[in-house]
């Protein structure tokens, strides 16, 4: 009998859809790896110092062993910004958009939710915890490496309470894992606010800030050498487990079914995912959505969930859309530099709303039109404060106006409400009357009266309860005073005066005139202040005797990781201004306290560079800057022109900033200041 060859089907069209796919993966491959080669050179020539493209090329190749008449007729100092100042943080910034994408698309998998990203298990919260009790204990000042490492501890630590209160009886589950790591996220994240909330000082608080939003500024080689390592063996796990990953999105059974032992290997990529994303967290701050958008736009580009494909393009992706982030965050607002955090998260929340207007018009429609109705619904206008309410105490009401209002003489135990305001307190009055100081205005390190501070016997916080024990005869707070606190005063009767004190840093006769005319001390008021403007006349003729381009440029730099730069409108400019400096950071567009680029900082070129540190003997950001080449090479620097001064000298709103003018003047001219 003989039997018809039955019809036989193309290989071509079988294969077609794997295919296609595939070869989908491949050009989106080589598309990402020239992009972000593209991106390593644009970020390299791009930022607050100019450098042509074709220097930066030449700088990076000489890196390789080519040499180039690019690189060799390049000056000195291009050459070291490019190489200390921006190649590390290039390559710091793709790493950590690498290993954040890759750790995503794994927990995508493993917990089978779209959704799920690095900081599901409790490791973004923990570094957080880590990396702010590090700034607040003053480890971080230790060594440039003591934050990255304390916040990789406290991520390490944060997983291994999650997988530790989600095992039972050696097994865990996704639901197990999912509610440990909330439980974990919020108390880490309870304990950072309390770190925060009992923070006083400017300079670290910002830190603190600066750490939370993520950036890459100030990273150097050393964070290059902490985080290759992890990340090769974190991302090589993960790589390597690809299969297992295409399984488990299956589901647990069917992975199991299929010959996979989910519980081991599902700890495994956890774990190799807490420590890329701890690593990552460590030398970055807490950077949002690229976990989350990355491994979508990946899926999206290759039209498959095959992790074979979406791990190494998710690398590839995390690396150039973190390296696009951060070339942004130093472009918008050169010399100062937006955090990377904000950036990326502009770009990652409307990508989703995209994504739910698609999928969900009706619930985006709905949402929106709640969201205009709350919008159009005026919200009550809270009531002014602007004095004590009427008490028993006959307190009288003062305006928010410098010598506005009638108040009692008979003021004996005085409170006041800002630090500023208790410097020039116990200049006017004996210790003895001031019923209490806070702790900061008692901390040396923080407040220029500390050892008259000493003598006050109380100390209190913003705690109404606490002051209002204490019943003073007078507490003097400023416009900028938590509302709530000095409602709490009000309705317990407690006298009170809110002065709006000028922040200008020539204007202290007004301001010591009005708390003396409060305090019933005059007399000593009007010593102070001959004593202020005498001192104020003398800067004044010192200044007028050089014409405005004539005198030198100065820049006030402040904090530890993270770097500040005092523009216009600061206090510190002010203080510049009387020392007869001109302010380099206002003249480049600085306004306000901004985070400063300090590749910058060549360009800039400054006469002197003020550097505000909390204990001028126990530096913090002066190593930092003493550690870059291309910053040592600056004249400031090789002229012994960097001057190390207490930070609450420049920034306080008292007298005594006139003190930091005049050491910042004995600074510029020396011998000219009697």
């Amino acid at each position: 009998m003989q039997t018809s060859a039955r019809p036989s089907i193309s290989a071509p069209c079988a294969r077609s859809a794997p295919e296609r796919r595939q070869q989908r993966a491949i050009l989106w491959t080589i598309a990402l790896g020239v992009a972000l080669f593209a991106a390593v050179l644009v970020s390299a020539a791009l930022g607050a110092a100019h450098i042509p493209v074709q220097v930066t090329a030449g700088v990076l190749l000489e890196g390789t062993g080519i040499r180039t008449p690019w690189a060799d007729e390049a000056p000195e100092s291009q050459r070291q910004i490019v190489r200390s100042l921006r190649l590390p943080r290039i390559l710091v910034a793709a790493m950590v958009g690498a290993g954040l994408a890759l750790a995503g698309a794994t927990m995508q998998a493993v917990f089978r939710n779209p959704m799920a990203d690095p900081g599901l298990v409790g490791v973004s919260a923990g570094g957080a915890l880590g990396a702010v009790g590090a700034i607040a204990s003053g480890l971080a000042a230790s060594h440039v490496l003591a934050l990255p490492g304390a916040a990789f501890v406290g991520a390490l630590l944060a997983t291994a309470s999650v997988f530790g209160f989600s095992i039972r009886r050696g097994r865990s589950n996704v639901a197990a894992l999912l509610l440990a790591g909330i439980a974990i996220t919020y108390l880490c994240s309870a304990a950072t606010s309390a770190l925060i909330s009992f923070t006083y000082d400017r300079d670290t608080l910002r830190e603190m800030l600066f750490w939370l939003l993520g950036g890459f500024d100030n990273r150097g080689w050393e964070h290059v050498v902490v985080l290759a390592p992890t990340l090769v063996l974190g991302g090589g796990v993960l790589l390597s487990y690809s299969r297992a990953l295409n399984l488990l999105a299956l589901g647990e059974e069917e992975a199991h079914s299929l010959g996979l032992a989910v519980q081991r290997t599902r700890a495994v990529l956890l774990t190799a995912s807490a420590l890329v994303t701890g690593a990552a967290v460590a030398v970055s701050g807490l950077v949002g959505f690229v976990g989350l958008v990355v491994p979508h736009v990946v899926r999206l580009l290759i039209g498959a969930s095959d992790y074979r494909l979406v791990l190494p393009l998710s690398a590839l992706g995390g690396a150039l859309f973190l390296l696009a982030a951060d070339t942004a965050a130093r472009m918008v607002l050169q010399p100062a530099e937006l955090r990377v955090g904000i950036v990326t998260a502009f770009v990652g929340a409307p990508f989703f709303l995209v994504r739910l207007a698609r999928a969900q018009r009706l619930v985006l429609v709905a949402t929106l039109a709640l969201v205009g109705a709350a919008c159009s619904t005026p919200a009550p206008s809270p009531t002014p404060v602007v004095g004590a309410a009427r008490s028993p105490r006959k307190a009288v009401i003062v305006e928010p106006r410098v010598g506005a209002g009638i108040f009692p003489r008979t003021v004996r135990d005085i409170h006041t409400l800002s630090v500023g305001y208790d410097e020039i307190t116990l200049r006017l009055v004996d210790a003895s009357r001031v019923i209490a100081v806070g702790s900061v205005t008692a901390n040396p390190d923080f407040s220029n009266v500390a050892d008259a501070a000493a003598r006050v016997p109380n100390r209190v916080g913003r705690d109404a309860e606490q002051i209002i024990a204490l019943q003073p005869d007078l507490v003097v707070a400023s416009p900028f005073a938590n509302a709530d606190l000095l409602r709490q005063l009000q309705n317990a009767h407690v006298p009170l005066v809110i002065a709006d004190l000028v922040s200008s840093a020539d204007a202290h006769a007004d301001n010591i005139r009005f708390l003396a005319y409060l305090y019933g001390e005059e007399e000593r008021g009007d010593a102070l202040i001959r004593d202020v403007e005498e001192r104020l006349r003398r800067l004044a003729q010192l200044t007028a005797r050089r014409a405005r381009e004539q005198r030198p440029s100065a820049i006030v730099l402040s904090g530890g990781q993270t770097v500040s730069a005092a523009g216009s409108g600061t206090i510190e400019d002010g203080v510049l201004a009387l020392a007869g400096a001109r302010n380099a950071a206002a003249e480049a567009g600085v306004v306000g306290n901004k985070d400063f680029a300090l590749e910058a900082l060549p360009e800039l070129n400054p006469t002197y560079i003020v550097v505000t540190e909390a204990k001028p003997d126990q530096p913090n950001l002066l190593p930092r800057l003493q550690s870059q080449p291309a910053l040592t090479a600056m004249r400031a620097f090789r002229e012994g022109r960097v001057v190390v001064i207490k930070s609450s000298l420049l920034t306080t709103l008292s007298h005594w900033n006139v003190v930091g003018a005049e050491r910042l003047n004995q600074a510029s001219f020396p011998g000219e200041l009697p």
